[in-house]
């Protein structure tokens, strides 16, 4: 068998199984040829794709006990507009403004927001939350569009640097002037496409809106280009983005490698993985960059230096890039960062052999792109032909491969040969609660499995010792389905507010991973404030203060920070306080909780001043006290100054929301009409929707079960009376479970942990109906 045709087999078979033809084509045209050109490798090569699948380099991935359950979430996160194929969702992530909304990015250009529910938010706004396409967008063919987004770290933080920004990896049309370029490869001549980061800015009066108009009337959000790459070829492009606790954005990069349908492709490795060494051009890096500063060449991003910034910021090269984190990747298409850990973790998609997920290193070569000893996996390739690999054994047993070690490379994590799978799909280390056995695991996909395993796959492996498994999938929940139309490899995964896990799927799928005990999954968490316990000492994110009050900077009696509203010594009198937003439904039943301390010696003078707790309602959100927008609000006096107690006072606010909100603001406000010194502490602030107050009489009781056993079973157009607390339209298990979660506390049911035996039956119907089909609304 020749070389090309062994090739040209491999090809086939992963063009085939992606079902890229499809996905890929702008005309019916184009889905043509793509059908043709696959079509005739096949004829061509017939005989080696039956007699030549991939070699078995490494033991087959074992299969843990641990199983886990895929439920729908989105069930078509796309369509077709905008003459561009929308069915390839690239991404998904929470809206960080406590909203509790989730976007989802598709390669097509548009960034979709859906509600807890998996409902979508923007459609009977006529059209996407925002589109990213511009008159010089390209969507096509595969690997061009819209790959990944992420929001800055301050997107929710009013008057922060950060507040409203959010970032996307894009791809336009080759310039025609190449001066407009800020990097170039350093192999591959071809201006095939640009790879552009760009920056969006909401105005705040969109912070809370599901459609952004970024041109024309009613624009309410700017665009900046931060920089444009030069690209040789149409994969291996720019792929994903990641914040690290520091606001410094992470920016990956392939190869640049060359259309795999170009007559000099061959079986050795193409030039344009050679830029993966070369440390003049970002392409086959990852990137790391300050998208809020201005040192970089063209004055539109800074480049961290110093004693944390970049190694290549600070070893005094000219020649080389500031902006290089790591390099020798040949297709990092996947990244996350582990806030508890620090550590950036990437899945490479690897060529002919393997597939391998690595940690980033400052600094650090994986080996990729050697024009001498290029590595895939812990195996030196020969560069003539990609095929041939060397085990790198560990000769002096220090850890370290013998041959990494001599040429400086950082070895991958986990790596698997293409018997169990073919392209790698980072994705995050689990920080959730549904699944406890896999917490502090990071879990991962192969896109479509292998010549042995087949079809898509999830892993989770331990970082600290290298060990990894495949994860069994529950029969409780959905399957990996073939379609051969569309395919349906694992694209990407998405992480919501509490760090639940989701997948992507490249038929427009977006499914919830959870735990096979789960009765229905994903549970929805409930709208709440954020950064409520001031007891870190922190600045106290998401919160708003006004008049003299200063968040986190005093320390209460116990030692503990607090939230301090102090009074005035001079001048007339003051009101301050803070203030937080969450989403909310006219009806609704909300709780806040707030704990308060006035220290001996520091009451303010007169019994004048006041401490209250208030909540006010608006008809939209961030609309001004005083403006047409506000409704109503309501006030607990929480302390009036007339006595002092060394101990924290504990308080309560039920209210119903009106009819037309859509947001209330938890304030902790503080009135001092004359002079006086002292002051009061704030902390343990808490505000949630009572979803299971079905009869709203302000409780979570018997009561409320009583509405949900009458109403259990209603499949579609339930309401909160009907005990539909999640408002999905259904009453089923997920609501009991949300009324026993919000039941409260000193009730004598507050044990219970399954319906009364005479509804159990009904209960166990409901979740019975749950397990065989999910019923949503779009």
């Amino acid at each position: 068998m020749n070389r090309r045709c062994r090739l040209a087999s491999q090809e086939a078979k992963a063009f085939c199984r992606s079902g890229s033809f499809l996905t890929t084509h702008n005309s019916f045209s184009q889905y043509l040829v793509h059908w043709s050109w696959a079509i005739l490798i096949g004829i061509t090569c017939i005989e080696p794709i039956a007699a030549a699948p991939a070699l078995d380099w490494l033991p087959p991935v074992p299969i843990s006990t641990t199983e886990v359950r895929l439920d729908p979430y989105v069930l078509s996160a796309t369509g077709y507009s905008d003459g561009r194929d929308q069915r390839f969702p690239t991404k998904m992530l929470p809206i960080p403004d406590g909203s509790g909304r989730r976007l989802i990015s598709t390669l097509g250009g548009m960034l979709r927001v859906v509600d807890m529910a998996g409902n979508f938010l923007d459609e009977s706004l006529g059209g996407a939350y925002l589109d990213t396409n511009t008159v010089e967008t390209v969507t096509g063919p595969f690997g061009y569009g819209l790959t990944s987004f992420a929001f800055h770290p301050e997107f929710a933080q009013t008057g922060a640097n950060g507040f409203g920004k959010l970032y996307a990896l894009v791809a336009e049309q080759p310039k025609a002037n190449l001066a407009e370029y800020d990097f170039e490869p350093a192999f591959g001549a071809t201006n095939a496409h640009a790879a552009v980061l760009v920056e969006y800015t909401l105005d705040p009066s969109a912070m809370g809106a599901n459609r952004l108009i970024p041109s024309g009337a009613g624009q309410n959000v700017s665009r900046r280009e931060l920089f444009i790459v030069r690209e040789s070829g149409n994969s291996h492009n720019f792929g994903d983005l990641a914040f690290d606790d520091n606001n410094h954005l992470y920016v990956s990069a392939g190869d640049g490698r060359i259309d795999v349908n170009a007559p000099d492709f061959n079986g050795a490795v193409n030039i344009e993985a050679f830029n993966a060494q070369d440390l003049s051009t970002p392409l086959g890096k990852i990137l790391r960059i300050d998208p809020l500063g201005s040192n970089s060449a063209n004055g539109q991003y800074g480049v961290p230096a110093g004693a944390s910034g970049n190694f290549f910021a600070n070893d005094g090269d000219s020649n080389t890039l500031g902006e290089i984190y790591s390099y020798g990747h040949r297709n990092p298409w996947r990244i996350s960062y582990d806030q508890s850990t620090g550590q950036l973790i990437m899945g490479d998609v690897g060529q002919f052999n393997i597939e391998e997920i690595n940690i980033a290193a400052n600094g650090g070569n994986f080996g990729w792109g050697s024009m001498t000893v290029p590595m895939e996996g812990k195996f030196a390739m020969n560069p003539i032909d990609g095929f041939d690999l060397t085990a790198d054994i560990d000769g002096n047993m220090n850890g370290t491969g013998d041959i990494a070690e001599a040429n400086g490379y950082t070895e991958p994590v986990f790596q698997y040969d293409h018997q169990d799978g073919v392209a790698a799909t980072g994705g995050f280390i689990y920080r959730g609660s549904k699944m406890p056995a896999l917490v502090g695991k990071y879990i991962f996909a192969d896109y479509q499995g292998g010549d042995v395993a087949t079809g898509p796959r999830l892993f989770a492996g331990d970082l600290a010792t290298g060990n990894f498994e495949q994860l069994a999938i529950s029969p409780l929940g959905k399957q990996f389905e073939s379609n051969p139309i569309t395919g349906n490899g694992i694209i990407s995964f998405g992480v919501d507010e509490a760090d639940e896990l989701y997948l992507t799927l490249q038929d427009g799928q977006v499914y919830a991973v959870s735990s096979p005990t789960n009765p229905q999954a994903p549970l929805p968490p409930l709208p709440k404030v954020q950064n409520a316990s001031f007891e870190s000492g922190g600045p106290g994110e998401n919160w708003k203060e006004f008049g003299n009050a200063v968040i986190n900077s005093d320390i209460a009696l116990d030692g503990t920070f607090s939230f301090d509203v102090a009074g005035q010594s001079t001048g007339t009198g003051n009101t301050s306080g803070a203030f937080q937003r969450i989403r909310i439904n006219g009806g609704e039943t909300l709780r806040a909780k707030l704990s308060t301390l006035v220290q001996t010696g520091e009451s303010l003078a007169g019994t004048s001043n006041v401490a209250q707790l208030r909540l006010e309602y608006y008809n939209e959100f961030g609309a001004q006290i005083n403006s047409a927008g506000f409704i109503d609000k309501t006030i607990l006096q929480v302390a009036d100054f007339s006595s002092t107690l060394d101990v924290w006072t504990e308080h309560e606010l039920v209210d119903l929301a009106p009819a037309g909100a859509v947001e209330a603001r938890l304030v902790l406000f503080f009135f001092q009409p004359a002079l006086g010194a002292g002051a009061v502490h704030f902390d343990a602030v808490s505000l949630e929707a009572l979803l299971a107050d079905f009869d709203a009489d302000l409780d979570v009781d018997a009561a409320d079960l009583a509405a949900w056993k009458t109403g259990v079973g209603i499949q579609s157009g339930a309401i909160r009376a009907n005990g539909d607390a999640n408002g999905d339209g259904v009453v089923d298990g997920t609501d009991f479970l949300i009324w026993q979660r919000q039941l409260t506390a000193t009730s004598p049911l507050s044990t219970q942990t399954v319906p009364e035996p005479h509804s159990f039956v009904l209960f166990a119907m409901a979740l019975a109906s749950m397990l065989a089909q999910r019923v949503r609304r779009f």
